[in-house]
């Protein structure tokens, strides 16, 4: 059998900065060499820079001037618009994107993508504050073409205009249930009844009896302007109420709203209401 090669162990095995001097002032000088040699790499990296830069530098010669200080840039900028006013007015000159739209080029809908995203201030797509309030600024205040607004009552379809209302009203506001909300889930659950929470029809009722129709409202005082506690005579949410009230009346429901301070005194008397209003519309 081969005898194993004897290893060398090294000298600072076992050992610490801590417990030996030996390995400190190695590892101080060790740290002061890597730190060196970053900094003339880091100095050199910095000159290289500065060199290629200087010797690719140009300087435009409109820099700093602008059309109101020199007549040059204005000539030259009225020269160009009015030369591409003519190309196009010629037809020799088209837009690329004349007659494409998101559905039949891809790149028109990744370009109309990116400026959104970057109009709406897009991490991915940086713009500066500035640029992104001017852009804001260019495309508000004027008027559309009546060609524009055509096209868009074209598109905006009966059967579009009844897909959007029924995703809108499907979606949840607020996320979370209120207190009184809760209160009645909580209630209503131990009497074993089975309820829909924000069911979507108009006003998204907070509990609502879909097979008997019964749309059940927690108003809290102070939103609602409660005669007792918040008594508001501009109050536009008792407007809003009125109307979600037409509205569910005309399309059959029975609409049953309850105060907050009505829930909090006593929570078991209005879902005794609720019952029975639930049972008679059961049997009848």
């Amino acid at each position: 059998m081969k005898e194993k090669k004897k290893t060398r162990i090294a000298w600072n095995k076992g050992l610490t900065k801590e417990t030996d001097e030996r390995v400190r002032l190695n590892g101080e000088k060790t740290q002061a060499t890597r730190l060196f040699r970053a900094d003339i790499c880091k100095e050199g990296a910095k000159k290289a820079w500065i060199t290629r830069r200087n010797r690719n530098k140009t300087t435009a010669w409109n820099k700093g001037l602008s059309k109101e200080t020199d007549i040059r840039v204005k000539m030259s900028g009225e020269t160009r618009s009015r030369y591409l006013k003519e190309k196009f007015d010629s037809g020799k000159l088209v837009v690329w994107n004349k007659g494409k739209t998101k559905e039949t080029d891809e790149r028109v809908k990744r370009c109309g993508n990116n400026i959104s995203l970057a109009a709406k201030g897009n991490k991915k797509y940086k713009w500066s504050a500035k640029k992104r309030n001017n852009f804001i600024l260019k495309m508000t205040g004027h008027d559309t073409p009546d060609i524009v607004i055509q096209k868009m009552k074209n598109a905006w379809t009966v059967e579009k205009r009844l897909k959007s209302r029924m995703k809108r009203l499907t979606q949840i506001f607020p996320f979370k249930d209120t207190k009184i909300e809760i209160k009645m889930q909580d209630e209503l659950s131990s009497r074993g009844y089975g309820y829909y929470k924000h069911y979507p029809v108009m006003g998204q009722p907070d509990i609502a009896f879909p097979d008997q129709k019964v749309a059940v409202f927690c108003d809290g005082c102070y939103w609602h302007s409660c005669l007792e506690h918040y008594n508001r005579s501009n109050c536009e949410q008792k407007e809003k109420d009125n109307i979600v009230n037409k509205t569910l009346n005309n399309s059959g429901w029975l609409v049953l709203r309850y105060w907050e301070h009505e829930i909090n005194a006593n929570v078991e008397a209005v879902v005794d209401e609720i019952e029975d209003v639930v049972f008679k519309r059961m049997i009848s």
